[in-house]
């Protein structure tokens, strides 16, 4: 992002020590989460609210989230208008691995059992 870290000019030691707070606050932000993009042209890597891991897109709509999809199960969740339609990797439930495809319509982690 261009500009994000602004520099620090001469002023009055107030204004420079909120400069660099803000500039420090910035980075902190970055060592956990990192976007590019807006809306469906978007990339999340690192959080991404309860997510953790790679999010494609805008869950609300057209997404893919490679990572942490719920709190303790891994895999490849493919989101189609807001519903998760898709999972590769563990059971929302059993943590068994494998691939499900949910019928048109319906959320591939409810018909498995778990929670969305």
């Amino acid at each position: 992002m261009p500009f994000d870290i602004m520099p620090v000019n001469g002023g009055d030691l107030n204004s420079i020590v909120n400069q660099m707070n803000r500039n420090f606050a910035k980075l902190d932000q970055q060592t956990v989460t990192k976007k590019f993009g807006k809306g469906d042209n978007q990339v999340v890597i690192g959080r991404a609210g309860e997510y953790v891991g790679m999010v494609v897109g805008d869950v609300t709509g057209d997404a893919i989230i490679y990572g942490r999809y719920q709190e303790d199960r891994l895999g490849t969740l493919h989101i189609q208008d807001g519903i998760p339609t898709e999972l590769s990797g563990q059971h929302p439930v059993t943590g068994a691995m494998g691939h499900w495809i949910a019928r048109a319509g319906l959320n591939v982690i409810t018909e498995l059992g778990g929670t969305w």
